[in-house]
């Protein structure tokens, strides 16, 4: 009996064995007609390569090379590089991923190139779509987090969806012509993009501007320089809003420890609610006309009298005025300021970074191709295009990087003089979130490759003026220093915008607030008082301000609106409301991002008037 039970077994392995083989058998023979069924290619070599590199061409073409040439020649007031220093790298980029890429598809063969080839075709036309048609009205990149409704986003993928079924239908019903409908379409597409390449070629040739190669700009040589006499110094922290602010200091206690010695105006409002130009009204106390072009105002900015006696009480007082900030954003030239910034020195600034330029202006171009849905993982932020610069001379095109900032001043540090009273204007990125240089920074001012929440970078901002708090102690001159904290603006459309503000000799065992009713107009009398520049009166300082005054203010937003005249489909119209309330008691007037959305938008905000304006400084209907 054990013996018959082992025979059984015996033949039930081998039943099993000669079962497993048939089933390879089976499967290497179907899989052999599958690869075969998707390998077998009638057409000649010639057709194949054609099949191959016009889609291609037309892909890399748009991706690499003119998407980012045609960045580059239309914004050059926001892109300050000269496009002939793009040409070739890019020129470069373009070839080397047309020929890899076709080098890899010309091994495949029938069906499975088929498809691939149909996908490379599918993106190059939804891209294209995207771009002529699809990008309208997304207004300007500048580092806020990109809005759009579910509609969009789901009525933009059914678009690319759509293009990508029409394709391969075509593929399936038209077989016998697909080959040649490939070539055609990729060639035709391609031909369009490489005459508007050729249309922009003067452009190229005739710029001129070697911005980062010599020129006037602020030295970076005196950042860390304090006085032993006075010290004033602004820290504007940009879109930190006074929630903004509220919510970093709760998160991280430590904070309001650092900052004991501050009062806090929880009450302060913007008056601009863009870095232009609020930045502008902070540092000349001058208002911009949106009724003007903006060309004139940058032209005049630092023209005006009030703003130059000023300077020139600075300069009696025995100050020396240093300025850390983008100057897009202030001026048309920056050597408009020559005789007002002290720091503000003609040479050599830089040299192009090839290998960063090609990667940011692919990325951009990417970013631009892109369906909504990616936008937000393309989105470039200015300071970006800073990363593309080899520094010379103590020259930094690292303003805006925070990370940066702290890291230099750990190094370097803060060292003081006797010759004369400092006056410092440092422009931080502050609360601002998006992607870029200085972006995802922790609550220590530490990079986080894996990204940080909005509080955090705050955080990691004012952790960085905590440390010139610090370095100030350990010098013995942060009793003889005014120090202000404040923001540019606030959250998009919304009024709130942070101020804090320490005296020379004030102390407190804990941080202070106020509610006053405070604005950006107060800024220019706050200093005048605090500083001492008694022959100058701009009006009432922020400590004159009773808190229970009911105070008309204005908060002025950039916006897109329909019924006015488009300015190439970037903001069109300003937004002017004037409100008593308490700053975080404003609602959003303008709901979804600054477009308006729906209608009845006028009747519905009565308190809110719609201006048209002459031209958008975010990117519409000038140069610079």
């Amino acid at each position: 009996m054990p013996k018959r039970k082992s025979s059984k077994n015996h033949n039930r392995t081998t039943r099993q064995k000669k079962g497993s083989q048939l089933w390879r058998r089976e499967l290497r023979e179907f899989s052999g007609f599958i690869w075969s069924h998707l390998t077998s290619d009638t057409r000649s070599t010639t057709q194949r390569i054609l099949f191959i590199l016009m889609p291609v061409l037309l892909c890399s073409f748009a991706l690499f090379f003119w998407g980012a040439m045609d960045t580059i020649v239309h914004n050059q007031d926001v892109i300050a590089i000269n496009p002939r220093d793009a040409f070739f790298p890019l020129l470069v980029a373009f070839f080397v991923a047309t020929t890899l890429c076709t080098s890899v598809l010309i091994i495949l063969r029938g069906a499975l190139l088929d498809s691939i080839v149909s996908v490379i075709l599918s993106l190059a036309v939804a891209g294209w779509i995207q771009i002529m048609f699809l990008n309208r009205n997304i207004g300007l990149i500048d580092g806020d987090e990109l809005y759009f409704t579910t509609w969009q986003i789901i009525s933009n993928i059914a678009i690319w969806v759509i293009v990508l079924v029409i394709v391969f239908a075509t593929r399936w019903f038209f077989k016998n012509k697909w080959t040649k409908s490939v070539i055609y379409i990729s060639a035709l597409l391609f031909l369009m993009q490489f005459i508007a390449f050729v249309s922009v070629i003067p452009s190229i040739l005739d710029s001129e501007r070697r911005l980062f190669n010599t020129g006037h700009f602020l030295s970076m040589e005196y950042e860390f320089m304090m006085s032993n006499n006075e010290n004033t110094l602004v820290f504007v922290l940009d879109a930190m809003s006074v929630d903004r602010l509220n919510t970093a200091l709760n998160a991280f206690p430590n904070l309001r420890e650092t900052f004991q010695d501050f009062t806090s105006f929880e009450n302060s409002a913007t008056y601009y609610d863009g870095t232009f130009p609020s930045m502008g009204l902070i540092l000349t106390n001058q208002h911009f006309d949106f009724s003007r072009p903006t060309r004139e105002y940058l032209e005049e900015l630092w023209t005006h009298p009030e703003t130059l006696d000023f300077y020139d009480a600075l300069n009696e007082a025995g100050y020396r005025f240093h300025l850390f900030t983008t100057t897009r954003d202030i001026s048309l030239d920056i050597s408009q300021i020559e005789g007002i910034a002290d720091n503000l020195v003609y040479g050599e600034m830089g040299e192009i970074i090839t290998s960063a330029l090609v990667r940011e202006m692919i990325n951009l171009s990417a970013f631009r191709h892109a369906p909504f849905i990616l936008k937000s993982r393309l989105v470039p932020y200015d300071g970006s295009f800073y990363t593309v610069v080899r520094e010379f001379r103590g020259y930094s095109f690292s303003v805006m990087n925070d990370i940066l900032l702290y890291q230099r001043l750990i190094t370097n540090g803060l060292w003081a003089q006797d010759d004369c009273n400092i006056f410092l204007v440092n422009h931080m990125r502050g609360s601002h979130t998006g992607g870029g240089a200085g972006a995802n920074m922790d609550e220590f001012a530490n990079h986080r490759p894996e990204g940080t929440e909005q509080y955090q970078q705050t955080a990691g901002a004012l952790w960085i003026v905590g440390e010139f708090i610090n370095q100030m102690k350990q010098l013995g001159i942060y009793d003889n220093s005014n120090i202000l904290i404040m923001a540019d603006h606030g959250a998009a459309l919304w009024p709130d915008s942070a101020f804090l503000i320490k005296r020379a000799g004030e102390r407190h065992e804990y941080m202070q607030t106020s509610q006053a009713p405070i604005s950006h107009t107060d800024l220019w009398p706050t200093l005048v008082d605090i500083m001492g520049l008694d022959n100058l009166d701009f009006g009432r300082s922020v400590f004159d301000i009773p808190e229970d005054e009911e105070r008309e203010r204005t908060l002025m937003s950039w916006i897109w609106y329909e019924n006015f005249e488009n300015t190439h489909h970037t903001y069109n119209a300003i937004a002017s409301l004037t409100f008593t309330e308490h700053v975080l008691d404003v609602a959003p007037h303008i709901v979804q991002g600054r477009r308006r959305q729906g209608s009845g938008f006028a009747e519905r905000f009565p308190h809110i008037q719609l201006h048209p304006i002459y031209d958008s400084f975010y990117g519409g209907g000038w140069t610079r």
